[in-house]
């Protein structure tokens, strides 16, 4: 089978690789590619204090992890109590109310969750519902045999 390349590519030993992942000044007439070549500058990730959040009027400028975690939180305890509102199926609102306790550690959710289950009609997708569950339970079991 042979390889076919987006024209947006060049081909680097065989492979298809975004231009901006290419650098060409230093390849030799055999296409070699050495990872230094490529990622010569400094990635390292800046932990600058030059952002600035005001989350009471829900203006963030260059939002750093601490604030876009500040905004995951709030949003979270804006959405736990607009859940029922929310115009799901069963099973979309049980997976919405996993992805919310996995995004937030929090075990209180996991009854409401629970509870979703008995309106998913699909077998299939409810026993996963139920296997979600057991595993989620498990995750917080572990969590706190671990803090004992």
């Amino acid at each position: 089978m042979q390889n076919q390349f987006n024209n947006n590519q060049a081909q680097v030993n065989g492979l298809g690789v975004p231009p901006a992942m290419v650098n060409t000044q230093n390849q030799t007439s055999q296409d070699s590619f050495s990872p230094s070549d490529t990622f010569a500058q400094d990635t390292t990730p800046t932990t600058s204090n030059s952002y600035s959040s005001n989350l009471s009027d829900g203006t963030i400028s260059n939002p750093n992890l601490t604030d876009l975690n500040l905004i995951k939180q709030e949003a979270l305890n804006k959405l736990q109590p607009l859940i029922n509102d929310l115009d799901l199926d069963p099973d979309e609102k049980f997976k919405t109310l996993m992805m919310m306790i996995q995004a937030s550690d929090n075990k209180n959710l996991i009854s409401d969750a629970y509870q979703q289950i008995d309106q998913i009609k699909e077998p299939k997708q409810k026993a996963q519902a139920l296997l979600d569950i057991v595993n989620e339970i498990n995750y917080f079991n572990h969590i706190e045999s671990q803090t004992d």
